[in-house]
């Protein structure tokens, strides 16, 4: 921080990129470089909690059930994990959440300096209400990618301060509108959900002997397990989806070709040419 800043005053702006260069996480604290005893907040984070504090009295505290997570009024963030939904041993280092974004452009009004010195704005988008200021420059290179990137063209980048935004208002709607923050389930219980479906495939298979029912029956658990994933997803969890839709069409065809190379080989054996030894 500047030489005469408070600490308290003075919030990081480090973000973590994903490896395909996508901005998925929310770091809300890490450690201090020079000093790991010394706890670092967020930009958006210490935004937040002054605005939270000011207008509402709701301050940061140890959630009662487990001192090692944050909790602000209802809201509990849970901090992410190296194995969180999709990932996989992904970097989990200070504490950070899975960043819900709130719009795939602008999280809120943007005014221009042009338009704020000409008045051109409506005073309600400033009054009691969080400001943030930056640059939203072609030329900048504060800017990220993000899981809309796609949406709005392979170039598309969210700029710095957007980002920042969409952080702010991730904290804000959960702890004053009850937004459910993304979570997801451990690893065990991922894992016992794709063995049960591909279980699933393989009994609805070895009971199932109509064809025509077969199918159908393999169509509606495939259907099921993809709506059990959609309404998952939203409730804002992130829950496997291919991989126990794959495990489930896998088993149970397999054990349908099984059956069949089966009924084919006891066929041949008992044809009528092979009984009069022709």
């Amino acid at each position: 921080a500047p030489t005469g800043v408070p600490l308290e005053q003075v919030g990081f702006n480090d973000v973590v990129i994903d490896r395909d260069n996508r901005l998925r996480r929310n770091l809300l604290f890490m450690p201090a470089l020079e000093d790991e005893s010394q706890i670092l907040s967020a930009f958006g984070l210490q935004v937040a909690l002054s605005y939270l504090e000011d207008q509402h009295g709701i301050l940061a505290e140890a959630s009662p059930n487990d001192p090692d997570i944050m909790q602000i009024g209802p809201a509990i963030f849970t901090p992410f994990t190296g194995n969180f939904g999709g990932y996989h041993n992904a970097d989990d280092g200070g504490y950070q959440v899975f960043l819900d974004y709130r719009a795939p452009d602008a999280a809120a009004h943007q005014v221009s300096v042009a338009e704020l010195l000409a008045g051109e704005f409506d005073p309600a988008w400033i009054t009691d209400n969080i400001v943030l200021i930056g640059t939203a420059a072609y030329t900048t290179t504060d800017k990220f990618f993000t899981p809309y990137t796609r949406l709005g063209g392979e170039n598309y980048e969210m700029y710095g301060v957007e980002v920042h935004a969409q952080m702010v208002s991730q904290i804000l709607t959960a702890v004053l509108d009850g937004r459910p923050l993304a979570w997801s389930w451990p690893d065990a219980v991922d894992r016992g959900w794709i063995v049960g479906c591909a279980g699933g495939g393989s009994t609805l298979v070895w009971r199932v002997r109509q064809h025509n029912l077969l199918v159908a029956d393999l169509l509606a658990g495939s259907a099921g397990i993809m709506g059990i994933s959609i309404a998952f997803f939203l409730a804002n969890a992130w829950v496997p989806a291919i991989a126990p839709l794959t495990g489930f069409l896998l088993a149970g065809g397999g054990l349908l070709a099984y059956r069949r190379y089966r009924q084919r080989q006891v066929t041949r054996y008992w044809s009528p040419q092979a009984y009069l030894g022709e």
